[in-house]
């Protein structure tokens, strides 16, 4: 079974229930039978005490698990959810992160433009999906994890509200379902 969790952003993934990333990744999960949590971002301590609570209580050998984050959600989870584990017993697991923390002037998010998130968690596959402003600048936090299995993928000519609406979001998530399953 797929296990899915989801952690939204703090603002841009509540702007339109089409443009939420649960809303996309729930349309793309909707094909295998799953078990789905997705929350906001906020109320940081009590909501990754949910998902540590959803992931250990559905950890098996027979499951999957998929992690999904936006903006400061891609930072909680990976800082105060993922990295709190040493190691579980998911037959795979994938994560993707979409924009981790790119912060806009009315944005209350912590700026990670041109720093990097550290995965700890031994994972099989992540996709970081970021924007890349047009003067090359970096637009959010990088993801580092352990060698060859963390891709960091650059979009150009988005901005933190649509980046969740991409093709490439889409498609990470698509491929990530698909390692999963096969």
């Amino acid at each position: 079974m797929l296990i899915v969790a989801v952690l939204n952003g703090w603002s841009a993934s509540v702007r339109g229930k089409e443009t939420r990333t649960a809303t996309l990744v729930e349309r793309e999960t909707r094909a295998h039978k799953r078990l789905f949590l997705a929350r906001k971002a906020t109320l940081v301590r009590a909501r990754t005490r949910m998902y540590r609570r959803f992931i250990r209580r559905h950890a098996t050998r027979e499951n999957e698990l998929l992690c999904v984050g936006k903006s400061l959600g891609a930072r909680n989870l990976i800082s105060y959810v993922l990295n709190e584990f040493q190691s579980m017993p998911y037959r795979k697991t994938a994560l993707v992160t979409i924009d981790p923390c790119w912060p806009l002037l009315d944005d209350w998010t912590p700026n990670l433009n041109d720093q990097l998130l550290t995965l700890d968690f031994p994972i099989g596959m992540a996709i970081n999906v970021f924007a890349a402003l047009p003067k090359g600048e970096q637009a959010g936090a990088l993801v580092q994890g352990h060698p060859g299995v963390v891709r960091n993928i650059p979009l150009n000519d988005v901005d933190h509200y649509s980046i969740t609406t991409s093709k490439t979001v889409r498609e990470s998530v698509r491929r990530s379902v698909a390692w999963l399953v096969s």
